[in-house]
């Protein structure tokens, strides 16, 4: 038993350098009484209309054929704006990989969560418990939340930091790949405007929320970061911008540009 005891105590002591970084970065989300809030931006596009779809197949003889199929649009080709309706309900597949990290980050601290979409969240939603916000442009309470904040997301291609408006990151990507740098702000906001717990991981593009997820969901990596900064920085709100560089749309680990605290 006294030997079982000093292994455990020694596991105790390796263990604790790093939870000691990590854990207090959570520690407002694990320690509510409440589900977190985990609320996903939606991207706004077009639908062709049933009636246009059907007549597009008959002509076409692809009368089996579902909705999930390719318009031929030759060079020139012009459609009529009856023909189309707005949606807001497309979810990038990187902020769909951001939440599942998510949702398994509280997982592991046994923390519910209540997973939220499109019109699906009101103000009183986010001053009642802490919530979780993924997705910058998509996201209208991202940006609502970060307007005052110094790193801000503008002109749908950036981040700009307001203390030096001429430091920007931009986003760069090859038009037919995507392949190219990007970029994310992640905001821990221990005093938000909500009056509760924020974190928004707000991404200039899609692939940069699933590597800002991976990186707060990396035990290692996050805990190394927080090492670095100065003392009480959990008590602190905190903004983190992050670069990634995407190939055949997959992000790179992330690394960190800069930080602020206040």
């Amino acid at each position: 038993m006294v030997l079982l005891l000093g292994a455990g105590l020694v596991m105790r002591d390796v263990r604790a350098p790093r939870q000691d970084m990590f854990y207090p970065f959570w520690l407002p989300i694990t320690n509510t009484q409440h589900s977190v809030h985990i609320y996903i931006g939606a991207n706004h596009s077009y639908l062709f209309k049933k009636d246009f779809l059907d007549k597009y197949r008959a002509q076409r003889h692809l009368e089996d054929t579902g909705r999930e199929f390719f318009i031929d649009l030759k060079k020139g080709t012009t459609i009529d704006e009856s023909e189309l309706k707005p949606i807001s309900m497309w979810i990038g597949f990187g902020d769909v990989a951001a939440v599942a990290r998510m949702t398994s980050m509280l997982t592991r601290f046994n923390q519910g969560y209540d997973l939220r979409y499109g019109n699906d969240i009101a103000v009183t939603d986010l001053q009642s418990s802490p919530t979780i916000l993924i997705g910058g442009f998509s996201n209208m309470w991202t940006l609502e939340v970060m307007h005052q904040v110094r790193f801000r997301l503008e002109r749908g291609d950036r981040i700009v930091d307001g203390k030096d408006t001429s430091h920007v990151w931009v986003r760069k990507t090859d038009t037919d790949t995507f392949a190219g740098d990007d970029y994310a702000v992640i905001s821990r906001l221990v005093r938000s405007e909500t009056g509760n717990f924020v974190l928004a991981i707000a991404g200039i593009d899609t692939y940069s929320n699933q590597a800002a997820a991976d990186f707060l969901s990396d035990q290692d990596r996050l805990g190394a970061f927080l090492k670095t900064l100065p003392a009480g920085w959990e008590k602190r709100n905190m903004q983190v911008v992050l670069h990634t560089s995407v190939v055949k749309d997959v992000p790179a680990a992330a690394n960190v540009e800069a930080t602020e605290l206040w």
